[in-house]
């Protein structure tokens, strides 16, 4: 397995290649020191991602899995898909123009 800054690739022999980038669970330090994100810490965000990971152990493919939960980084979704267990917490952040998180101040 590899890892690179934002995710990690698991290299099968299987010529499939599953790619999930929802998969993520982890958050940065900066925003765990903000006491409203540890819920976020860890948390499962997207079921099919996870079977997807788990399919592709089964089937030995090419896996290509995101490092960071998608409330923290998630380029192809905006603000008002947070679900409402998140949207509730107030994570005080904002997406830039990339679609990543910036921390308020």
């Amino acid at each position: 397995m590899a890892k690179y800054s934002s995710a990690t690739v698991e290299r099968g022999e299987s010529p499939l290649l599953l790619v999930t980038p929802h998969a993520g669970r982890n958050v940065p330090q900066e925003l765990i020191a903000r006491q409203n994100w540890l819920a976020v810490q860890g948390s499962m965000s997207d079921p099919a991602a996870e079977a997807l990971c788990n399919a592709a152990t089964t089937l030995d493919a090419i896996l290509v899995s995101g490092m960071f939960h998608p409330h923290v980084m998630d380029l192809n979704a905006d603000d008002a898909e947070l679900t409402p267990h998140f949207a509730r917490l107030n994570l005080s952040a904002f997406r830039n123009g990339s679609g990543c998180f910036t921390i308020r101040y």
